[in-house]
């Protein structure tokens, strides 16, 4: 088994956590108080509030970012199992995925989803350039999605 697949799974797991996070932040976050300090001039305020407002396409990017981690960290996982057991691969792969899979909901989908909401805010204001990278990035993929939904 090689130590850059845990890496990976780290990498990716991280990314699932900001992906989960951000997709609860800027459905949660107040409009209103995003509209008052962009009122004052806060530059980060103004992109969060430009994401909230047109939710559609970096929602879109955000889920489709992280579904691609969530599938990568999921094959990298399977590779440990099977790495793990090579005389009984079917035991190795099957325990390995559903812990994995155990570890995801809890730490990867749950919790930062309960933290975000609870700070979603200061976290909307943190996550706006990220999640600004991230929709340009997928653009090519989820527009004609989010055009096709509107």
């Amino acid at each position: 088994m090689k130590w850059y697949y845990w890496l990976i799974v780290v990498i990716c797991s991280l990314f699932s956590m900001f992906f989960s996070a951000a997709d609860m932040v800027f459905s949660t976050v107040d409009k209103d108080r995003l509209a008052r300090e962009k009122g004052k001039k806060e530059k980060r305020a103004q992109l969060a509030l430009k994401i909230v407002e047109d939710y559609d396409l970096p929602i879109s990017a955000i889920l489709l970012g992280n579904n691609i981690v969530n599938v990568f960290a999921s094959s990298i996982v399977t590779l440990i199992g099977l790495s793990l057991e090579a005389d009984n691969i079917s035991n190795g792969t099957i325990i390995v995925t559903v812990a994995f899979t155990i570890f995801l909901i809890i730490f990867c989908e749950f919790l930062p989803k309960a933290f975000a909401k609870k700070f979603s805010y200061s976290l909307a204001i943190h996550f706006a350039a990220p999640v600004t990278v991230v929709k340009y990035t997928f653009f090519i993929f989820v527009w004609p999605i989010a055009k096709a939904l509107k």
